[in-house]
């Protein structure tokens, strides 16, 4: 196949599929593929040789890249394989010139191809070489299968083949973001300082007053003791109380998150077993149930009947100043919020204006916007000096309330939750115990689970949210400088919405798929210029708040 790669081989070839990759191997469905997508802009023409050549060079250094997942049974999870005799890297290589040279030609083209499932022949990955856009620029799609690894490890192995990309460099950067972000820590109370003063007369008293002296200094030293005494148990109870306080509201939003986690799971399956009741007749009494059981379903941010679509819609927004959230980040949320936090909060009132403004046309009036939406959160369990190609991640969800607010509370509310979802040990559990150990020695557990039941619980979220950190300075690829760079996560389920944040040196911008439905035509162009626009609007919002309260 190729001499460099061959080398590399042995590393992968032969071994199982962990639980994880196995997961998303096998929760593949035709209308949500477990696909990630990447696009990258360039100003002038690549060079085809110095693109093979960093193909090449992705081959040989991971060689995930040269395999294929096969043999699987209902006690082993498939192996990673040599593909079919005669395939060489070149064949994932795809050419393409666009019909017209509009971004959004760019964007049909790629939700087209998103569309489309891997050959099961050839390594679960493809990349376009798309050219036709205006002023003779040129992009650069990558595909990929979760299978092979998470987002992380995907961008990686990708950026890995840049020219200017240097990974120790990246590293020390994520571990200087993460030593800042800890060092982000409120102060511990400060001790007073006691002040005495000297009462001692610089004449020279008689003996009764020499003696009346030393027991005015006595007295004041007992006194001055017995204060400080108690001004450090006055203060240790203050700093034991608020502590305590801290802690059991800490506990009481973390139990309640698990909780609420648990019912998520519980109850889709009893709204099933309650209308299969219902069809049956066979439990009346299922009528008189408690009020959790009655209460409606959320409602899903862009929903419909039928089957979800197969078609899908695809947009990114323009590129935003990380200047510009470290300011939202001063004037709303003070040093405890993150980067993240913001963008996240920007688009659930992306959602909620989007709720606001536009309805479905097969009702007459407009969509409830009070409610929880519900969004997934990746997590990685990654270190900052990982770069290997593996799935090492799982999710949490968190609901974050639509209704209107201020800025500073619903940033703060982000914030709490996101910290809940962080601290959250179910996601733990769910990687360590049930995916990667039940399901890579009992995978046919996935079999035993109908498509009805995966369609009820892919249709739980709202949406996903995934943050990807590209390179801090610009990256190079087949001899021409990255101009923009964009990032899709896969899917959930019907209705949902998947948003893929990345950075790239200062700028940030976030990817939108949806559906493609007519009772929500354009939904990821639209969204994404909403996001744009409350995201200015706080801009303004923090531009106009007062230097103090920015402090």
């Amino acid at each position: 196949m190729m001499g460099s790669s061959e080398l590399t081989l042995p590393s992968e070839l032969g071994h199982h599929l962990t639980g994880m990759d196995n997961m998303f191997f096998q929760l593949e469905h035709p209308r949500r593929l477990m696909t990630i997508c990447s696009v990258w802009m360039f100003e002038q023409r690549l060079d085809t040789t110095l693109i093979l050549d960093a193909l090449e060079k992705l081959c040989s250094h991971y060689p995930r890249f040269c395999l294929v997942p096969k043999h699987g049974s209902l006690l082993e999870t498939p192996i990673w394989s040599r593909p079919r005799r005669n395939w060489k890297y070149r064949d994932n290589l795809i050419f393409h010139t666009l019909k017209s040279p509009t971004a959004a030609c760019l964007q049909q083209y790629t939700a087209s191809q998103y569309v489309k499932p891997f050959d099961g022949d050839k390594p679960l990955w493809e990349v376009h070489f798309i050219s036709g856009l205006e002023n003779n620029q040129f992009a650069f799609l990558w595909k990929a299968h979760h299978s092979m690894s998470d987002g992380v490890g995907i961008m990686k192995a990708v950026l890995a083949t840049t020219t200017s990309f240097d990974a120790k460099k990246e590293t020390s950067h994520l571990i200087q973001q993460l030593d800042r972000r800890k060092s982000k820590q409120m102060n511990t109370y400060i001790f007073g300082s006691s002040h005495t003063s000297d009462s001692s007369n610089i004449h020279h008293p008689t003996r009764a007053r020499r003696h009346q002296i030393a027991r005015e200094r006595y007295e004041q030293h007992q006194y001055e003791r017995a204060r400080r005494k108690f001004g450090v148990l006055w203060q240790q109870l203050m700093v034991w109380f608020l502590w305590s306080w801290q802690l059991w509201t800490i506990i009481k939003y973390q139990v309640y998150h698990e909780v609420w986690t648990l019912w998520l799971v519980v109850e889709p399956l009893l709204q099933q077993l309650q209308h299969v009741l219902l069809q049956l007749l066979l439990c009346p009494l299922i009528l008189i149930s408690p009020t959790t059981m009655k209460r409606k379903r959320l409602p899903r941010a862009m929903t419909y009947d039928g089957e979800q679509t197969h078609g899908k819609l695809i947009a990114w927004t323009d590129d935003m100043d990380v200047a510009d959230i470290h300011m939202i980040q001063r004037a709303f949320g003070g040093k405890e919020s993150t980067l993240n936090d913001v963008m996240l909060m920007v688009f659930v009132r992306t959602i909620r204006r989007y709720l606001q403004q536009y309805y479905r046309p097969q009702q007459q009036a407009r969509p409830n916007t009070n409610f929880e939406l519900r969004i997934i959160i990746p997590l990685s369990f990654r270190s900052p000096t990982d770069w290997t190609m593996k799935n090492i991640v799982t999710g949490n969800i968190v609901g974050i309330d639509v209704d209107s607010t201020s800025s500073s509370k619903m940033l703060k509310q982000v914030h709490q939750r996101m910290m809940t979802v962080k601290r959250s040990l179910m996601p733990h559990l769910m990687y360590s115990v049930i995916i990667q150990t039940i399901l890579r020695y009992f995978p046919f557990f996935m079999t035993l689970i109908p498509t009805w039941m995966q369609h009820l619980y892919t249709d739980v979220p709202h949406a996903i949210f995934t943050n990807i950190a590209g390179p801090i300075e610009p990256t190079y690829f087949a001899g021409q400088q990255m101009t923009g760079f964009h990032v899709l996560p896969p899917q959930t389920g019907k209705g949902s919405i998947s948003a893929g944040l990345v950075s790239y040196c200062d700028k940030v911008n976030v990817s939108m798929l949806t559906d493609n439905h007519p009772h929500y035509p354009d939904l990821a162009h639209i969204l994404c210029k909403i996001f744009v626009a409350e995201f200015n609007a706080l801009v303004i919002e923090a531009k106009m708040k007062p230097e103090d309260d920015m402090s």
